[in-house]
């Protein structure tokens, strides 16, 4: 399989957040457009669990979906913050709760843009 070809790249938004649009070419010759957030993004998530063994899991509205969906507590890491104090302070935001200890799980690897 050969790579995707980049047929145009456009920047749709700045602030809050940088968004692109861009059309590719996959390797089956089928064009695609594809909206997203150029990366990295620094992000921390939780799964918070009970001393019963129960996940806690929030329901967000998701317009893109049109669905109400559980999720787990994530959110992206903001200036200043460590990875353990975002996930600390989204457990409260979503949750409403402290967790006696946090344990790290193995980070995920980046994937890196076309281009980039």
């Amino acid at each position: 399989m050969s790579p995707w070809e980049r047929i145009e790249l456009e920047e749709i938004l700045t602030e809050p957040v940088r968004l692109v649009k861009e059309r590719v070419r996959t390797h089956t010759g089928k064009e695609l457009t594809y909206i997203y957030r150029p990366g990295p993004v620094a992000a921390s998530f939780v799964l918070p669990v009970t001393p019963r063994a129960t996940a806690l899991l929030i329901r967000q509205y998701r317009h893109p979906t049109g669905k109400f969906l559980l999720e787990i507590p994530a959110g992206k890491v903001d200036p200043g913050e460590n990875p353990l104090e975002a996930a600390q302070r989204e457990l409260m935001e979503e949750v409403g709760a402290r967790a006696g200890r946090f344990l790290p799980l193995p980070g995920v690897g980046a994937h890196p843009l076309p281009g980039g």
